[in-house]
């Protein structure tokens, strides 16, 4: 079991709280609902020692300690509620004849025969209707603060929200999604005080604000209450009814959905070619724009994975059956045919799961740092989004080149470029333009000579900018795209390479 990335670990905490069923004479199975107090003394703690007593009607107290008695957890109060075994029973059928016991948010008609208006009611309506980031930031901003002066009020009645075109299967408004999020977390803490309207205008508003829903949306002079149903069962991919191989194919509805399982006779092997029993596939993003029917060309789900090689060519040389391999399959598959210097022999001991994802990200951090820019060592590359798959192979690839690289990556994820080898005076936060000054500051003015580049807009100006001796600048962003007669001079004082 491994403890990193918890304060407490579920499964210690999970077999701590079984000591309850000892406490007091329950005739009913008794599950832990709300926590109170909670304190967390130390971490990491792979065994412990449970005292749980009784503090009060249904509630317990816990206080787990490690091995040497040192403090651990502590709950002041775990509120249990009681489940009978006939209702435990009666949700296990139920999850059995649907196939699963998973719950999603249904929207379904209500009746507003009772429609109370008597209460003191305020509304506030979204008027804007555009996209952006900006017209979400500035739509949560004025809504919080509607929100904090009616909750630091001390009266009757709700504050009804009112949007357009936010929840449903027809929500196009960003800002007013950002809103009923934003809101429902109101909701929670302050039950009865804020009620939530999407509305397309079929309805007066004044004939449902007083039903007693807390969220509900208006379409087409009906109005609809947010309610859980069983979740609808989707297809499950069958493997064809014959002998032969299959392969994974996008249908053509253009979603994620319509994928189906295909049945592949087995090829003739030419020479130089080996066959793959494929067990791990990397996944995409090609294969995401495959699957939604929206990449360009004529083009098949499968690119990179891992496997076993059970059949070799004439002229084969270096791979044998019974090789784990890895490399360029080009199929979704149960087996793969593929040219032998496509694939490489994995190290020992290396899992295939890890391996399927590895060809695509360094073969594309080394076309961009070695085919395109050049790099030579002792040059510097400034590699962003360094985090990522190719961002991570970059650094890893500069690193052993002998460049001095610099990174950038969101604050949660700078631990990973620390076990790099990136120090702090080399990473930057990638979603601030903060990172031209840091870099400024730490090459004394320099600069660097390559950057690998996947932001855009006045990210890849600020990238620019550090290369004030010319250079060579990689784009990989799929959006945005420059040339360097696109270019404003004010950046590129000197001449610089660019591709795409």
């Amino acid at each position: 079991m491994t403890l990193s990335g918890f304060g407490i670990h579920p499964l210690v905490l999970d077999a701590a709280l079984h000591a309850m069923g000892v406490v007091g004479e329950q005739a009913a199975t008794m599950l832990p609902f709300s926590w109170q107090g909670v304190s967390l003394h130390a971490a990491g703690a792979s065994r412990v020692r449970a005292r749980i007593a009784p503090a009060g009607d249904g509630t317990v107290s816990v206080e787990l300690a490690d091995q040497a008695g040192l403090p651990v957890l502590s709950v002041q109060a775990l509120v249990m509620r009681s489940v009978s075994s006939q209702l435990l029973s009666a949700a296990v059928a139920a999850a059995d004849a649907a196939g699963r016991g998973l719950l999603e948010v249904a929207w379904l008609p209500v009746e507003l025969a009772h429609n109370d208006i008597s209460a003191d009611l305020v509304v506030w309506e979204l008027e804007s209707f555009q996209d952006g980031v900006g017209p979400v930031y500035s739509a949560t901003h004025r809504v919080l603060v509607a929100l904090q002066s009616w909750l630091a009020q001390e009266r009757a009645g709700r504050l009804v929200v009112l949007t357009q075109g936010s929840v449903g299967q027809d929500a196009t408004n960003l800002a007013g999604a950002a809103v009923w999020g934003l809101v429902r977390s109101a909701q929670a803490e302050h039950p009865g005080r804020v009620m939530l309207v999407d509305s397309d205008g079929s309805m007066d508003v004044g004939d449902v604000i007083g039903c007693g829903e807390e969220q509900l949306m208006i379409r087409n002079g009906t109005a609809y209450a947010a309610r859980l149903a069983q979740l609808r069962p989707q297809p499950i991919l069958q493997l064809p009814d014959t002998n032969s191989g299959w392969r994974l194919v996008a249908g053509g509805a253009g979603t994620l959905e319509d994928l189906t399982l295909a049945s592949c006779p087995a090829k003739e092997l030419a020479p130089g070619q080996v066959r793959i029993e494929v067990r791990a596939l990397g996944v995409n993003f090609r294969d995401v724009l495959v699957a939604l029917g929206i990449y360009p060309g004529a083009a098949e789900l499968g690119a990179e994975g891992a496997g076993v090689v059970t059949e070799v060519g004439p002229g084969v040389t270096g791979l044998a059956v019974g090789d784990p391999v890895m490399g360029l399959l080009g199929v979704a598959g149960s087996e793969a045919v593929v040219d032998a210097r496509l694939v490489v022999k994995l190290p020992n001991r290396w899992p295939l799961t890890d391996a399927a994802g590895v060809p695509v990200v360094f073969l594309t951090a080394y076309y961009a740092l070695r085919v395109l820019a050049q790099v030579q060592p002792g040059e510097s590359v400034l590699v962003h989004a360094a985090a990522g798959g190719v961002g991570m192979a970059a650094v890893q690839l500069a690193r052993l080149w002998g460049l001095e690289v610099f990174a950038t990556a969101s604050r949660g994820k700078w631990d990973t470029l620390h076990t790099m080898g990136c120090d702090n005076t080399h990473v930057a936060d990638s979603r601030t333009l903060a990172f031209e000054e840091t870099f400024w500051l730490t090459t004394e003015g320099r600069g660097v000579d390559v950057v690998l580049n996947s932001l855009a807009g006045e990210f890849t100006d600020a990238s620019l900018r550090l290369l004030p001796r010319g250079g060579r600048f990689i784009e990989m962003g799929k959006t945005e795209f420059g040339t360097p007669r696109s270019l404003p001079r004010t950046i590129l004082g000197w001449p610089t390479g660019l591709s795409t």
